[in-house]
């Protein structure tokens, strides 16, 4: 019995290797596991963002495209390893397979085991490495998908008993990781160029990250409130409301930013010195001056606190439906913005 599994992070590759080796390899026929853990992150944001684009080419909409993949290059090496090769005997010390070696051992397995998180995140990363390794299309009768609430080994082992198929796991995922990937991907795109030129007429050196979507709102927020810490900030963000019209989003990952990302977006916005520390050594941070001066800079319609229940609730809708609204809130948005930079300050925006 040939074993692969994809693992979407150490915490859960690790857990079900010993888990399979168990279960699936008992009878000692040959076996060998392949371990690929894969950060997320890096394959669903590892956009290759569009080059030459001119400033009357914004805004931008299209479908996102991703930089090569590479299942060896940046992995830890202990975890890129296959556990087993050709029997019982452990794998050589200091061995890294290639990556051809690494895309043959997962084709040539008889069981996939996608060991994911069950969000539309590890969904997509799942089809963004079998799109990869089975160009021609994955055999979807030798992949199944776990739901592992946690990696306890008794939860690894209820999971691969009442795991799903494939295709059972995509009809209600994919759509929404597509929907949310193109929002990101146009989003970002048009940010890159149009807020870009917005923060150097606001001062803010040019080799400043650009705030993300939810950067922006959440600057919006802190505008007028006191200081607070760092963990009072991310509070806020666990518990946005909006305007109250859209209905608080039921899973974690729809809330404003995820429990993992909020943290790197509050210093990601104190890097980008659109938040300070107060000189006080309190503890707490505000908007600084610069930030101020960026957000007078943007258009009133820029200010959106309901910009991520919105894309929620589209994105559970299907593609044919999210798809238009997600390219109109684009055009809409930065259209606005770059009327009204134009209109403003008409050298910021020569090309």
């Amino acid at each position: 019995m040939r074993v692969a599994i994809i693992g979407g992070k150490p915490s859960l590759a690790l857990p079900f290797a010993r888990v399979v080796e168990d279960r699936f390899l008992a009878a000692r026929q040959s076996p060998f596991v392949t371990v690929f853990a894969n950060p997320g992150r890096h394959l669903n944001y590892s956009f290759a963002y569009p080059r030459g684009l001119s400033w009357g080419d914004y805004p931008f909409v299209g479908e996102p495209s991703y930089k090569p993949m590479s299942l060896t290059n940046w992995l830890p090496p202990h975890l890129s390893l296959p556990e087993r090769i050709n029997g019982w005997g452990s794998v050589p010390k200091g061995y890294a397979p290639s990556e051809d070696e690494v895309v043959s051992r997962i084709r040539k397995a008889d069981v996939i085991i996608a060991a994911m998180d069950g969000t539309h995140a590890g969904v997509l990363t799942l089809r963004r490495v079998l799109d990869y390794v089975f160009p021609e299309g994955a055999p979807e009768d030798r992949i199944i998908y776990p739901f592992p609430t946690c990696s306890d080994e008794r939860e690894v082992r209820r999971s691969l008993n009442e795991a799903r198929p494939l295709s059972w796991v995509e009809d209600r995922f994919l759509p929404y990781a597509k929907a949310r990937r193109r929002f990101d991907y146009c989003f970002n795109t048009n940010a890159f160029a149009i807020l870009r030129r917005t923060m150097t007429a606001a001062g803010i050196a040019p080799e400043t990250p650009v705030p993300t979507k939810y950067g922006i709102q959440l600057l919006y927020g802190l505008r007028s409130a006191k200081p607070m810490s760092d963990g009072q900030i991310i509070e806020l963000m666990s518990k946005w409301k909006g305007t109250g019209k859209y209905e608080r989003p039921r899973y974690a990952w729809t809330k404003f930013g995820s429990a993992m990302s909020r943290a790197w977006i509050v210093h990601g916005l104190i890097k980008a010195e659109l938040l300070e520390w107060l000189p006080d050594d309190s503890g707490r941070i505000r908007l600084s001056d610069a930030g101020a001066r960026f957000l007078s800079l943007l258009h009133p319609d820029c200010e959106d606190p309901d910009m991520h229940f919105r894309l929620d609730a589209w994105c559970h809708l299907p593609l044919e439906e999210s798809y238009p609204k997600i390219e109109r809130y684009i055009r809409t948005f930065f259209g606005k913005q770059k009327r009204f930079l134009s209109r403003h300050l008409p050298e910021a925006t020569l090309s």
